[in-house]
């Protein structure tokens, strides 16, 4: 069985903790489907909470992978 979550449309707009795979970094990212910062995407992708805009922060769901669901209180202590 896999360690990691598999995401869908529906977690859209979802924070989560994430791995980067090549790294093993992990960090809390939001989960972002069809489009982001107005951008349409060509992969779901992960994105900084607090700077979405920040392009070279995203991390695309083939190069990071969802470890856990985090709650909003949970994101707030991570800074």
């Amino acid at each position: 069985m896999s360690d990691y979550l598999t995401l869908t449309a529906e977690d859209n707009g979802k924070l989560f903790r994430i791995r980067i795979i090549n790294t093993g970094e992990e960090r809390i990212a939001r989960f972002h489907h069809l489009m982001l910062a107005g951008r349409e995407l060509w992969f779901p992708c992960f994105a900084d909470p607090d700077h979405p805009e920040d392009y070279l922060r995203w991390v695309h769901d083939r190069n990071a992978r969802a470890v856990s669901h985090v709650s909003s209180d949970e994101s707030a202590l991570q800074k």
